[in-house]
């Protein structure tokens, strides 16, 4: 059941120590849609010993730091309108990725959806909409009304890779500090968060998880701007 952002919880290597509760609100934060196993445990009711490898990259390409510029419009304070090239396509995966991780308002949750997902993706807003309760239930917080003041969960793209990439498909792999704040505890954890992508014509849209929900990508976490982060592939991405 894929319900953005809300079941299966999974590991991510941390640089603090985190809390059980923040821990499984940002597990919860990555589950659908984008992504459905951004750190390591094997989906629930899995019957593997070991996590599966991650898929390998087709190519480095693009090679090198990206800038994170903006696409050719705003639609509902979303940048849109990239270019039809593995470069556009990062960049709009660290987009769309920071957009659904750094919100808790279900209805911004819906507006989101309602930009980014491909026509193909069912019921995306709903799942949007009720990934944001899900998080916000996780991290102790009130499930109706507004966002409650000094809540929040902000994602912080730092590096990118690219996976199974084809003409009008792509897994874009955004290596990221996901932080929250409950209740004033500030809590950084660094992971890496997938998102499959769809040339529709126009612009990149976001998929429903599919290959990507079962790979392992905690083997990738690294501190940015590392020789370590560079050795596991990652691209640099900068403001």
């Amino acid at each position: 059941m894929s319900t953005f952002l809300d079941e299966t919880p999974r590991r991510r290597r941390v640089t603090v120590i985190v809390s059980v509760a923040i821990a499984v609100a940002a597990a919860a934060v990555l589950i659908t849609w984008t992504l459905s196993r951004s750190a390591g445990d094997p989906p629930r009711g899995s019957a593997a010993s070991a996590s599966p490898a991650p898929p390998s990259p087709v190519q480095q390409v693009p090679a090198g730091p990206l800038q994170l510029v903006k696409g050719k419009r705003t639609v509902e304070g979303i940048s849109v309108g990239y270019p039809h090239t593995m470069q556009g396509a990062a960049i709009a995966g660290a987009e769309y990725l920071t957009q659904i991780l750094s919100t808790l308002d279900p209805q911004r949750g819906r507006q989101i959806a309602s930009v980014i997902a491909d026509p193909s993706f069912d019921g995306a807003e709903d799942e949007m909409a009720q990934g944001r309760l899900n998080i916000r239930r996780s991290l102790g917080l009130p499930t109706t009304g507004p966002v409650p003041s000094g809540a929040s969960i902000t994602f912080g793209p730092a590096a990118y890779q690219l996976r199974d990439a084809s003409p009008d498909t792509v897994t874009v792999v955004i290596l990221a500090y996901l932080t929250t704040n409950s209740g004033g505890q500030v809590t950084p954890t660094l992971g890496a968060y997938p998102i499959e992508l769809h040339w529709d014509g126009t612009d990149w849209k976001a998929l429903r998880p599919g290959a990507s929900r079962f790979a392992d990508y905690a083997s990738l976490v690294a501190q940015p701007n590392t020789a370590d982060a560079a050795a596991r592939g990652w691209q640099v991405l900068t403001p």
